[in-house]
């Protein structure tokens, strides 16, 4: 029999993935898929309770976003959390423009356990409610992504970009500084440039159209960007928060104190020492002749000449190799930021739980 239940059953994807189809389409796809005739209030009660179910209440959402804010605030003291609405649009009525969400578990372990590498990137919201998501990703010393901050948006532009990195400026420390020794990687996103130039003029700005950082779009933002604002906010935040405890658990399979990325590509540098050709004056002078080029080590500053060892902080196969000949380790070479003991900082701190939204206090 086809009832409402039935046409949530069977279209329930379709409507997730279209939450703003048009009725008679969707009649038009069941006539086609299984040649029946339903009626349009059938279809109306199957859309609204899959919207319900799997979407969140937009309406009430929009209504309880300072409750929200508050109890973020609330559960996670020292959490930033930025309702910006607009009182010109509509006159004499408050309308959304964005809220900013920076938890302090987030923010504080950013600081210490992170690198100073950031990742910035932007994402439709495909639900009743258009918009955009707005994410800044740094890199443990895993080299994966730890989500530090996040912004719902109406629209892409300096204006909205500008006003997330102030947000975010204050929260991770770089006002003072203008981004002064922090590197930034994003795609061409409408605007991000020119704010970025303009309240962080000491960064190192890297443009990428394919970054590390494309991860948390596909596999965190997609699924969820159907979904109506609470729901989607709060999806993401217990996203992270499980994510640290994961990655807790995983720090204690480690075989060492380095980190099993690290360890890794010590290990597929091993493999070409072979190739090299070394020469040591006595002292402290090492030659490591690679093809036609002679490089120099120096482990008094852990450097070498074809800068690898520098730009990503573990011994590429030119130290190695010198390493080999002095009987020196490695690992004893890699940068704090791979050590276990800088890694479980960035988890040390926990993001606490919430209520459901029926549970809040009304502000």
């Amino acid at each position: 029999m086809v009832n409402t239940a039935w046409v949530a059953k069977h279209f329930k994807d379709k409507i997730i993935n279209q939450p703003d189809i048009k009725l008679r389409k969707l009649q038009d796809l069941i006539r086609i898929k299984y040649g029946v005739y339903v009626g349009k209030s059938i279809c109306s009660r199957a859309k609204h309770q899959v919207m319900g179910q799997y979407l969140g209440d937009y309406k009430k959402e929009f209504t309880r976003i300072y409750d929200y804010a508050d109890i973020l605030r609330s559960t996670n003291p020292g959490s930033t959390v930025v309702v910006k609405i607009s009182k010109e649009t509509i006159p004499g009525k408050e309308v959304f423009m964005g809220i900013y969400i920076c938890l302090h578990a987030c923010k504080v372990r950013w600081l210490e356990g992170c690198r100073n590498v950031i990742g910035f990137d932007g994402a439709f919201l495909k639900g009743v409610c258009k918009g955009e998501l707005l994410s800044c990703i740094g890199k443990y010393g895993n080299n994966q992504m730890y989500p530090a901050a996040w912004a719902v948006v109406e629209k892409e532009t300096k204006h909205t970009w500008s006003w997330f990195f102030r947000c975010l400026m204050h929260d991770l420390q770089l006002t003072e500084s203008q981004g002064e020794g922090l590197t930034i990687i994003s795609d061409m996103q409408k605007g991000l440039v020119a704010s970025v130039s303009e309240l962080l003029p000491n960064v190192e700005h890297r443009m990428c159209a394919r970054h590390i950082w494309s991860n948390w779009k596909q596999n965190w933002i997609l699924s969820i960007r159907h979904k109506s604002i609470i729901t989607m906010l709060e999806d993401i935040r217990v996203k992270v928060m499980e994510r640290k405890t994961t990655m807790r658990e995983f720090a204690t399979r480690w075989i060492s104190d380095v980190s099993p990325m690290a360890m890794r590509y010590i290990e597929e540098q091993s493999q070409y020492v072979v190739k090299h050709e070394f020469k040591w004056n006595g002292d402290t002078g090492y030659e490591i002749q690679h093809g036609v080029y002679k490089h120099i080590i120096d482990f008094s500053n852990n450097t070498c000449t074809c800068r690898s060892w520098q730009l990503k902080g573990i011994p590429f196969s030119h130290a190695i190799c010198a390493m080999f000949f002095k009987r020196f380790e490695p690992d004893d070479y890699v940068t704090h930021w791979y050590k276990k003991e800088t890694y479980l900082k960035a988890f040390s701190c926990y993001i606490q739980p919430i209520t459901n939204m029926e549970m809040w206090p009304s502000t």
